[in-house]
């Protein structure tokens, strides 16, 4: 149960991924089609720097209202065990995301079918590294696991995309948005007020967050 809490709180970061690939799935497959090298290129470093911009920006606000959340939350002490599973599991999901549309990329094209092995690999890896972890770690090796499995695939996918397709998610654009990311965290973190009430401090923390942030992004 505390595992599933911490999880599902991760999750909200990619709910804006699956609605761009339902947006954008429809694109590729008609530029893959079409052979647009240069329009699927755009909309791969696209996808990837958008999602990535707003993946960062929902972990902000779920890692520094976690703990006010725990505190609103019936049984929060006990749930509280799950911070670290919050933590892995968002960085395995702005990884995900940050690589972009990959997987979608691999899946209507010519070279679809190694989708099936970079599937089959990265279940290996969950059970495998689940076995090793879990037993050190308890519910974050669990966690841990997913992280390094999630990371190994979509650096494959990656990888896959780049060499039968000569394209890459990244630019000097994605290097912008983690000097972004660095910068807004110090300063989050600097400035976090210590509020007590834990209402009051989803409130704060959110209007202190959204202030940092478009001053320093627009």
């Amino acid at each position: 149960a505390v595992y599933t809490i911490a999880f599902f709180i991760a999750t909200v970061i990619e709910i804006p991924q699956r609605m761009l690939i339902q947006v954008a799935s429809p694109i590729l497959s008609l530029k893959l089609e079409e052979n647009k090298t240069d329009e699927l290129k755009n909309i791969y470093k696209k996808s990837s720097i958008i999602q990535l911009f707003v993946g960062y920006c929902l972990f902000t606000m779920i890692w520094f209202n976690l703990d006010a959340f725990y505190q609103i939350m019936p049984n929060g002490d006990l749930y509280e065990e799950g911070v670290w599973v919050v933590l892995l599991i968002s960085i395995a999901k702005i990884i995900d995301i940050g690589f972009g549309l990959n997987k979608q990329i691999i899946e209507m094209s010519d070279y679809f079918n190694y989708n099936l092995y970079i599937n089959i690999l990265l279940s290996i890896l969950v059970v495998g590294l689940n076995l090793f972890f879990i037993p050190k770690y308890g519910i974050t090796g669990a966690a841990l696991a997913s992280l390094i499995a999630i990371t190994i695939s979509n650096l494959l996918s990656f990888l896959l995309v780049w060499v039968k397709s000569e394209i890459s998610p990244f630019s000097k654009k994605t290097l912008i948005i983690l000097s972004y990311t660095i910068i807004t965290y110090g300063l989050f973190y600097t400035f976090l007020p210590d509020v007590s009430n834990p209402i009051l401090s989803i409130f704060i923390n959110s209007l202190l967050y959204f202030c940092i942030d478009s001053t320093l992004f627009f």
